[in-house]
This record gives C-alpha cells, structure tokens and sequence, in this order.
C-alpha cells in the first residue's frame, strides 16, 4: 500500500471510531435548532433605473406565506409594509 498523504498523521477521532463505532455520546441525536418565528428583515436593498425604484426585502424563517399575504401601501412620502404582528415603515 502506497501512502498517499506524506505530510498528514490523521486524526485521533477518527482513529477511535474504526475499532468499534461511534461512542454512545455521540450516536444521540444533537438537539434540534428551535425554530425561528417567521419575519422580515427590517433591512432592505434597493436600486433604480430610469423608469422603476426596486425595493426589496428578506423573509427570515423561511415562510413563502408571510411574503405573500403582507400587506404592502404606497403613501405619498413612505412606504408600508403590514404583516399580522409587524409594521416596517419606509
């Protein structure tokens, strides 16, 4: 057998799981992330050409339905943006 990697040892965990897999600590599941209540990011990215102003927006939580039922009014001098629990004044 040929060695291949002439400049690395290996890792001592590795090592430890060939001989007899994983100890018990780590074949437990790890704790689920707690998700994140869906919202959107007060920060915003905007850019224009010589007909439009584009404005735009990042839903966190990862909700399609929180961006499509939002709320959106154009005021003379602001923008809003609605959802059932926040208000984003622009």
């Amino acid at each position: 057998m040929e060695i291949q990697k002439k400049n690395f040892v290996g890792d001592l965990n590795e090592y430890a799981f060939i001989q007899g897999g994983a100890p018990a600590a780590a074949q437990k599941q790890a704790p689920q992330p707690q998700q994140v209540k869906p919202k959107i990011n007060p920060k915003f990215d905007w850019y224009q050409n010589a007909s439009f102003v584009f404005v735009s927006f990042k839903v966190e939580g990862g909700d399609k339905t929180l961006a499509k039922n939002a709320k959106v009014s154009f005021e003379k001098q602001c923008t809003i943006i609605q959802t059932d629990d926040q208000t984003i004044n622009l």
